[in-house]
């Protein structure tokens, strides 16, 4: 592992653990940018919740004010080679 960040209690009620912020308008590579350009087996995200106590909320929250034409929240792409 190259970084842990771990809340290892139950102490963070409010806020974030991580929280990425821009003003950037036009970012080429987008604020977060994951390359696993050399991968090839295993996975590249893991969104996991071992537990059974998620009642309410969600895993992924996606909220977008968005009103382009072009725009889109979430655009997966997939290219056959």
């Amino acid at each position: 592992t190259a970084i842990d960040i771990n809340n290892g209690g139950t102490d963070l009620s409010t806020g974030s653990l991580i929280k990425l912020s821009s003003k950037s308008t036009s970012p080429t590579n987008g604020i977060l940018s994951i390359k696993a350009n050399e991968l090839t087996n295993g996975t590249a995200i893991d969104i996991n919740n071992d537990g059974t106590d998620l009642s309410t909320g969600s895993l992924i929250k996606v909220t977008s004010k968005a009103s382009g034409t072009d725009a889109k929240a979430v655009s997966i792409e997939s290219h056959d080679q």
